[in-house]
């Protein structure tokens, strides 16, 4: 078979190359050549120009040889293939490419290609090795040798699809540098603990089937209508369209209880047969155990539907979320309902998951707006008491009113993402973070917590472990994401927590937010990262109002630095390498190059007047050194932090003594990553907070109303890489 096969290649090479044209095509062959080694040339290698001219000819000329070899290699066996085959065989290629785009996830286009024709020919050599197999050539050593290698080819890929992923035991490294804490604070046992309240759940809906009627929203003017046989099967699925929309959901009560604060869950996007907002029940129940009122409102109309989106529907999301809370002011007037007088309608809180997450930043900024943004002849008319609102894993700038990103000023946030999400793989909250404004001068915070090894799924009951649909879910990597208990858990405890703060006012509860090692002991082990502000946190320098290296945030301030190898202020990228909104401070150094920041203080603030012992100094910070991390090497990274007042007097602290700056954060999102060593690296900024009282502790001579300077003196180990932001104190 193959001398003949040998022939018919020499044969169709011959009569290529040495027909009557032979001399026109090798006259083409040539002018693309030289044209090619023209061109670099005159780019330039660093050899003689005439030398880079002779060398990218000769080598083009050989490509292009090689090219129509192989491509009349192809031609011949195409030929020899009956054309009933080809649909088969163009079928088992397509078939290779969906697998490989589905599997080798950021990956070229052209990778993808040559891998999908690779496979292909895999399994076209294993179904041709079988046939021979069943026929008369059993004994054909050649056979059975394609036939091992092609199946053994073929279990390794079905293992790769069945196996759930691997872990370079990253948390432990990370965990190796940790600074333990001596705080044996049980807040977290206490708060994920099951309340005194016992528990009713209700449904609620516009139709007799539900145990509570409710009414329609008109929807249409934020979401359109799918157009052709998706957009008629869904509406047919649902029973109404976007004109008539039914508000509908769960809701979980305290039996005995009056005046309740209410909290509203809204889910995120998800196929929409799927009752995403039976996913929340585990949380709704463990808030009413602990004496609030929670609806889980079913938006699922809104979701996925056969490879189908709805686009920019976020703000109906949050009409919808605004419309129940207008259904529950109704239940708690209706003497008849067992809602009556359960809620306490001034004491409003809203939680969205994904688009949801989304959605609550956009509820809260129409709720305060007497006009629908995109377009003025919609009266939004809500102005309800909403005081918080809790993001998890959110999108962000899907919707966009008037083209600018949500802006919220004088309400509670909180955000939580993990560095397993493998749906929403950007922190997205941060952004959010970032646009929410204290200015009416009462009590508000806000809080990110990050944590290493959680995904987007299982804060959902019925999303789970695969953050993508299968068979597309198969190709993640699951094997380093945390326990569904422990993600629930660290949820219900953070959620719990920041509702009794800002909707019951137990403040007990605010230093878990302020720094996750307060609690870091009594928590699920893995690597956490948090930021926090509050209302009267004042900014020294925050980098956003200059491009001047030498300017900070607070008028009659100054910033002097020295022996640094980067000082530059630059954008916070996120884990695609693309920019957030928020600049940062970039410094480099090496050990014993004398490395410092200083800061210098005006001499008459009124505010830095008011500094006490129970103010404190606060910075966020991260590394940037993601080459070691890589590398797998995990070192630490330390620096003194200095006051020093008019007279001279200087006390200084050692980050080490109190905290922990990790490595940049690295995850292998997906199986692919370890064929290919695609690591993804995260830099999220880590709030640290510094007493005043330890740095007079330090030097009781330390004049504390009359502070020059806050410096920063990078003098301990053997370099490092930082972003340093949010640079301020709190009174």
């Amino acid at each position: 078979m193959f001398n003949k096969f040998k022939i018919n290649l020499k044969n169709y090479i011959h009569h290529t190359y040495f027909d009557k044209y032979r001399y026109v095509k090798l006259i083409f062959m040539l002018l693309i050549s030289s044209m090619v080694g023209l061109e670099m040339a005159f780019l330039g290698t660093g050899l003689p120009k005439v030398l880079d001219f002779i060398v990218f000819t000769a080598a083009t000329f050989l490509g292009l040889i090689i090219l129509i070899v192989i491509l009349q290699l192809v031609s011949l066996i195409i030929k020899k293939i009956p054309i009933k085959n080809l649909p088969f065989i163009i079928g088992l290629f397509i078939i290779s490419y969906i697998f490989v785009t589905n599997f080798f996830i950021d990956t070229s286009f052209e990778a993808d290609v040559f891998i999908a024709i690779t496979i292909g020919i895999i399994q076209l050599i294993f179904i041709y090795s079988i046939l021979k197999l069943l026929s008369k050539n059993k004994k054909n050593g050649f056979i059975w040798s394609i036939f091992i290698f092609s199946l053994f080819i073929n279990i390794s890929m079905i293992y790769f699809i069945g196996f759930k992923g691997y872990d370079e035991n990253l948390t432990e490294k990370y965990l190796s540098l940790r600074v333990e804490n001596n705080n044996d604070s049980s807040i977290f046992s206490e708060l994920i603990k099951k309340g005194d309240y016992s528990i009713k759940k209700l449904s609620y809906g516009s139709s007799d089937k539900y145990n509570l009627k409710t009414s329609k929203v008109n929807l249409s003017p934020y979401v359109s209508d799918e157009e052709g046989i998706i957009g008629k099967l869904r509406n047919i699925y649902w029973g109404f369209d976007s004109y008539s929309v039914p508000i509908t959901g769960d809701v979980f009560f305290p039996e005995k209880g009056e005046k309740l604060p209410l909290i509203l869950i809204a889910h995120g996007n998800h196929t929409m047969t799927t009752p995403s907002h039976e996913g929340y029940e585990y949380l709704a129940n463990h808030l009413v155990s602990k004496g609030y009122v929670v609806a889980s409102i079913n938006e699922n109309f809104l979701n996925f539907y056969i490879n189908s989106n709805l686009a920019d529907e976020n703000d109906a999301r949050a009409i919808m979320m605004l419309n129940n809370i207008k259904e529950f002011e109704k239940f708690n007037k209706d003497k008849e309902n067992p809602l009556y007088n359960k809620i306490d309608m001034n004491n409003i809180a809203l939680v969205g998951h994904s688009r949801g997450g989304e959605a609550v930043a956009i509820a809260a900024l129409f709720n305060k707006l007497s006009y629908y943004p995109d377009d003025g002849d919609i009266k939004l008319n809500f102005n309800y008491n909403i005081k918080s609102i809790a993001s998890i894993a959110p999108t962000y700038n899907q919707y966009k009113p008037s083209g600018k990103s949500v802006e919220l000023e004088n309400i509670n946030y909180f955000s939580v993402h993990g560095s397993y999400d493998q749906d929403v793989t950007e922190f997205d909250g941060k952004e959010q973070y970032d646009n929410v404004k204290f200015t009416d001068g009462k009590d508000y915070f806000k809080s990110y917590l990050y944590i290493y090894g959680a995904n987007h799924g299982q804060f959902n009951s019925t999303w789970g472990r695969y953050d993508l649909n299968k068979p597309m879910g198969l190709f993640l990597n699951t094997k380093p994401i945390i326990k569904d208990e422990d993600q629930k858990n660290i949820l219900k405890g953070y959620l719990t927590g920041f509702f009794d703060c800002t909707l019951k006012n137990k403040n007990e509860y605010k230093d878990m937010f302020i720094n996750y090692k307060n609690i870091q002991n009594d928590l699920p082990r893995t690597v956490y990262v948090n930021e926090y502000e509050d209302s009267n946190f004042k900014v020294i320098a925050n980098y956003e109002e200059d491009l001047d290296l030498k300017t900070s945030s607070l008028k009659d301030s100054s910033i002097f630095g020295k022996n640094f190898t980067i000082w530059r202020e630059e954008k916070v990228r996120r884990r695609d390498g693309s920019s957030t909104t928020n600049t940062a401070v970039r410094l480099r150094w090496y050990k014993g190059s004398g490395s410092f920041y200083s800061i210098s203080l005006p001499e008459n603030d009124i505010y830095l007047e008011n500094i006490n012992n129970n103010s404190i100094l606060q910075f966020s910070a991260c590394r940037m050194d993601n080459y070691d991390v890589i590398k797998n090497e995990f070192n630490d990274v330390d620096f003194t932090i200095q006051l020093e007042d008019v007279n001279g007097n200087i006390s200084s602290l050692l980050l080490k003594d109190y905290y922990t700056l990790y490595p940049p954060l690295r995850s292998n999102l997906y199986k692919n990553n370890f064929l290919v060593k695609n690591n993804t690296i995260e830099h999220e900024l880590q709030n640290f907070t510094f007493p005043i009282e330890e740095f007079v502790k330090n030097n009781s001579k330390l004049n504390i109303k009359k502070l020059k300077t806050i410096k920063f003196v990078f003098d301990k180990g053997v370099k490092g890489d930082i972003l340093l932001d949010n640079i301020g104190v709190c009174i």
